[in-house]
């Protein structure tokens, strides 16, 4: 830190000696809940208190708050969305709110009747329809509140849900806020749709309910309306209708114990309940929740709630880079190369043949978040991109990533995959935490349709497509066995699209094992009903040569185990749960095949026999083989992108110019910063 005049170092001792520390001089004006006490952080600022720190004893619990208050700095900053105020003038006294397009065309909003009004402890009588010609209209959502109808409702927690009538609940839409003036709440929303302002409930009796919910959230979803039923009387039971919890709140000492009103506006024990009928204890004995989940457990204050907006500038490095959790080849110009990164967004390299006098562009800088799960080119169409970003949303270009849309509002819970069909670019699947997802419309809502449907349940970890079918859909899934505390791996084929599905392969596992993952590789001779299947399994690899048209039990005992490259030594690849696991099949030839773990492992026997591949970088994260050149590989890893043009027999590049390895990360600014610091008023 520097400061505009140093202190004479004597007389500043003696002031310290004479004077008590100033406890005001805290770091924020905001309040935070840490430990089992609440602190408001009056003024001043960190760079303030490192200052005082040279001429007294700096205040361990002051230090430890600014701490925390640099671990509550979220991914992205979404008051860059707020369209401001002065959109309210236009609004009539009658008018319910504003649908801002940005093609100009108009929309409606107008009231709406809330049909679940047990699903949660946070509405506040804001209940509205958007309407319009058009099914896709991105724009801004912008509703106006009564402040009086809050109750004990949190103003800076309120956000617009969108109802989901499948599962008769309200979802988040997660680019939303409370407005400049705090008396709005606005959304980004992609088109027409029911939607509700939700808020979290300070009452400390209400806030126990809702993280009681959100921790058994698992086994209320699975449970059926019967025994789910019965769990949430008994929690409500617990928490809320508990006499001696309601006798003892009467005490503000309490209060102050639970550190509810540090966090949000204070509540006090002659706070009224928010209207809507009845009490605490009535109102969460009538909940109903088709799916398990309060919709506002997404505001509690663990998530961390959006900071205000800051502008970036990029200063590298650009010599090396962060992870890259996926590399892609453009299927129609394979000299273009595609890559997601952990947290620096989409890049391209235009011409891989003209590096590295020209390098990578950045795809994604504008949008709201950098994290970025996956990346697909349509072949049919390689203008048209796909990416799933850190918010759990899946984006679509149209542009070769000029300019981004979200199709839809639908949530994706860690996206591990995004496959495109080779025959038309809407036809697309996800491969999810929360299930196998597939849109015919390039995830646009269109004629009734949401956009997504969920073909298969469960954690999906893979998803590719016949080479030569496309109805054909293979995928990777692992799922939990309580009762017997393993995990099972399956692999499962799709003929028709993911309407039905066979089991090809499956292995349990102990839940606490090293390595739990599915990776699915297809090889290239034979045609569909003679393909040639791999699958890994953790870290041990499985072929099948006899073809998914044999007869089922002949099929499944066609898997081969090829063994665990890497695993004669003990301290490499031997599992790191579900992370750096890749594995592709050559498509000129079904023997040789790459496996990647913390490095690489190539085969060229069919997986007789394994030899380790020196990598530039360790953590290898995805495969990609050139289509049309034999011999081009690329892969990517926790430091960049490389490629090979020797099928894989060589990564890391040598002195020699005409080595058949290169490293392709310079200009590819995407590593991952853990810390940051002040330098004046800039952060770095």
């Amino acid at each position: 830190m520097i400061s505009k005049k140093r202190p004479n170092a004597k007389k500043s001792a003696g002031r310290a000696a004479r004077r008590k520390p100033d406890r005001s001089a805290i770091a924020t004006a905001s309040a935070f809940d840490f430990g089992p006490t609440s602190f408001e952080w009056k003024h001043g600022g960190v760079e303030r208190e490192v200052e005082e720190g040279r001429i007294e004893r700096i205040d361990p619990m002051r230090w430890q708050y600014a701490l925390f208050q640099k671990r509550q700095i979220p991914r992205f900053a979404p008051g860059t969305y707020d369209p401001g105020p002065g959109h309210l003038r236009k609004l009539a006294k009658d008018c319910l709110g504003l649908f801002l397009t940005r093609r100009g065309e108009k929309a409606n909003v107008t009231t709406w009747k809330n049909p679940n009004p047990h699903g949660s402890f946070g509405f506040v009588g804001v209940f509205v329809k958007v309407t319009a010609k058009s099914s896709y209209l991105p724009g801004t959502l912008v509703l106006p509140f009564d402040s009086r109808k809050l109750g004990t409702i949190a103003r800076r927690t309120l956000r617009v849900f969108q109802w989901d009538a499948r599962t008769e609940s309200y979802r988040l839409v997660r680019e939303s806020g409370v407005g400049e003036k705090e008396d709005y709440v606005w959304a980004i929303a992609s088109g027409p749709g029911e939607f509700a302002i939700i808020g979290l409930n300070t009452n400390p009796r209400v806030l126990g309910t809702i993280r009681a919910f959100d921790a058994l959230h698992g086994y209320l979803r699975a449970a059926d309306n019967t025994l789910r039923g019965s769990l949430q009387n008994r929690l409500c039971q617990l928490v809320q209708c508990n006499p001696e919890w309601s006798a003892a709140l009467g005490d503000q000492r309490l209060v102050d114990r639970l550190g509810q009103n540090g966090v949000y506006d204070d509540w006090t024990p002659d706070h009224g309940f928010p209207p809507g009928g009845g009490g605490v204890c009535e109102q969460c004995m009538n909940l109903y929740l088709p799916d398990g989940g309060l919709p506002e457990v997404g505001l509690l204050p663990e998530r961390n709630e959006p900071a205000p907006a800051y502008h970036w500038t990029s200063v590298g490095p650009a010599n090396m880079s962060g992870c890259i959790v996926q590399v892609v080849i453009d299927p129609v110009e394979r000299h273009r190369v595609y890559a997601a990164s952990a947290d620096g967004g989409a890049w391209v390299l235009d011409d891989v043949r003209a590096y590295p006098w020209q390098t990578w562009r950045p795809l994604t800088d504008s949008n709201a978040n950098l994290a970025t799960q996956a990346i697909a080119v349509a072949p049919s169409d390689n203008r048209i991109l796909y990416i799933a970003d850190g918010l759990t949303n899946i984006l679509r270009s149209s542009d070769r990533g000029t300019t981004w849309e979200r199709p839809s509002d639908q949530w994706f819970d860690t996206v591990r995959c995004i496959a495109v069909d080779p025959q038309n670019s809407d036809i697309v699947y996800v491969a999810a935490k929360n299930g196998c997802w597939r849109s015919h419309s390039g995830g646009l809502p269109r004629d009734g349709n949401p956009g997504w449907i969920r073909v298969r349940n469960g954690e999906i970890t893979d998803v590719i497509l016949d080479p030569d079918d496309s109805r054909i859909v293979y995928i990777g899934e692992k799922q939990p066995n309580h009762p017997a505390n393993m995990h099972t791996m399956r692999l499962l084929r799709s003929p028709n699209r993911g309407v039905e599905w066979r089991l090809m392969k499956e292995l349990a596992v102990p839940v606490d094992g090293p390595s739990i993952m599915v990776k699915v590789a297809l090889g290239r001779s034979g045609d569909p009903l003679h393909r040639m299947v791999g699958v890994k399994f953790g870290t041990e690899i499985w072929i099948n040569r006899q073809g998914p048209g044999s007869p089922r039990t002949i099929f499944e005992r066609a898997f081969v185990s090829k063994g665990m490259p890497g695993n004669e030594r003990s301290d490499r690849n031997n599992g790191q749960g579900d992370w750096s696991h890749t594995f592709a099949i050559d498509p000129f030839n079904d023997n040789a095949m790459l496996v990647g773990g913390q490095d690489y492992y190539r085969t060229t026997d069919g997986g007789t026999t394994w030899a380790a591949v020196e990598s530039f970088h360790e953590d290898q994260q995805s495969i990609a083989f050139d289509p049309v050149e034999q011999g081009r590989v690329y892969v990517s890893h926790d430091g960049g992108v490389c490629v090979s043009t020797d099928g894989g027999a060589t990564f890391r590049p040598g002195d020699a110019p005409d080595s058949p390895a290169r490293n392709l990360s310079a200009g590819l600014i995407t590593m991952q910063f853990f810390h940051a610091g002040l330098a004046g008023e800039r952060v770095v």
